[in-house]
């Protein structure tokens, strides 16, 4: 298995012809944070009174049945759509801004943070390419000073509230992939000379598309892809859990 240092990595990027024709694309959880955005925002939803418990539990479920048992991924990200159908766009915008400054921007790798500056002042085209949601991946977004962002996005309806529906197509796996290309060739973007940054099986058939592909603390399908293509594998050092404070004594 080939290494990618973190030095390396930085060398690389720095040597590398400028220009917005070059594309860097990364993902976000697991890749530029530690952890999941998703679960930040499923504990937070179990806080909220009124919340529909029932459409949560579905969501759970068939959330450990994608992982576990190989359930369509796609019908986990389209169940999440429909357990939020009635929230509004402003109370999602306020939660995801709260739950960004609260604990999400903690977990942000510093080091995937010095790549996308170094991206940046190269002036290749930076985007963030994540399976989450608009309210996940927009602060984020803001916070690196990315302006692309390809995500999967919930439908308002003309009353500001979710319809519980995505736009489609629903941006996972090869549907990533496609969005990409798509993306790629309506900013003049070529791939073959791109980066893409990320660690999961699921963003093979992106890694395949571009001509740098770095898997980040790759999962083991995609490490596994990794060794067998020759693909360097770069691992940042990840932040300590930011340990929670003691509630207060009674």
């Amino acid at each position: 298995m080939t290494r990618l240092s973190l030095e390396q990595a930085r060398r690389e990027i720095d040597a590398s012809p400028p220009g917005p024709e070059i594309g860097a694309f990364f993902d976000l959880d697991g890749t530029l944070i530690r952890g999941f955005t998703a679960s930040v925002f499923v504990r937070d939803h179990l806080r909220i009174k009124g919340f529909d418990r029932n459409d949560l539990a579905r969501t759970l479920r068939l959330a450990r049945e994608a992982f576990v048992r190989g359930v369509d991924f796609v019908e986990w990200i389209r169940a999440s759509g429909e357990a939020l159908a009635g929230r509004t766009d402003a109370a999602l915008r306020a939660q995801a801004e709260r739950l960004f400054a609260d604990e999400i921007a903690t977990r942000l790798l510093e080091d995937m943070r010095d790549l996308v500056r170094r991206h940046q002042a190269r002036a290749h085209r930076v985007v963030l390419a994540s399976s989450s949601t608009q309210y996940q991946a927009e602060p984020m977004a803001k916070e690196l000073g990315i302006d692309l962002v390809l995500c999967n996005r919930l439908i308002i309806g003309a009353d500001g509230r979710l319809t519980g529906a995505f736009e489609e197509p629903i941006v996972w796996g090869p549907g990533k992939a496609r969005a990409a290309r798509r993306l790629a060739a309506e900013l003049g973007v070529d791939l073959a000379r791109s980066w893409f940054y990320a660690d999961g099986n699921e963003d093979e058939a992106l890694m395949h598309l571009v001509g740098r592909p770095r898997p980040v603390h790759p999962g083991p399908r995609l490490a596994a892809v990794a060794r067998r293509r020759g693909w360097p594998i770069l691992a940042p050092e990840r932040p300590p859990r930011r340990r929670r404070p003691d509630p207060p004594e009674r």
